[in-house]
């Protein structure tokens, strides 16, 4: 069995409440929840949903999540990219 860590994350109280209550339609808790998108996460080697980038976000936030989606589109199969087992 893989060993789990325990990781503080900071969130609004709304948004860990209405995803709480999200998670719970489903059956299961916020932490399995969370659990469920880090995996999505690494499976896709991508956030797994559309981001859409407007003016209300600073420019500086999407000069560099553009950069970072480049990257990672061009290094998808790159070694360096994937977790040391």
């Amino acid at each position: 069995m893989k060993k789990k860590i325990r990781v503080n994350i900071t969130i609004d109280e709304d948004i860990k409440e209405n995803a709480t209550n999200i998670f719970e339609e489903f059956g299961f808790d916020f932490s399995t929840g969370i659990n469920l998108y880090l995996r999505e996460v690494c499976r896709k080697k991508t956030i797994p949903f559309e981001l859409n980038l407007s003016d209300t976000y600073p420019k500086e936030t999407v000069k560099a999540l553009k950069e970072y989606h480049r990257y990672i589109k061009h290094h998808k199969d790159d070694n360096s990219l994937k977790r040391n087992s």
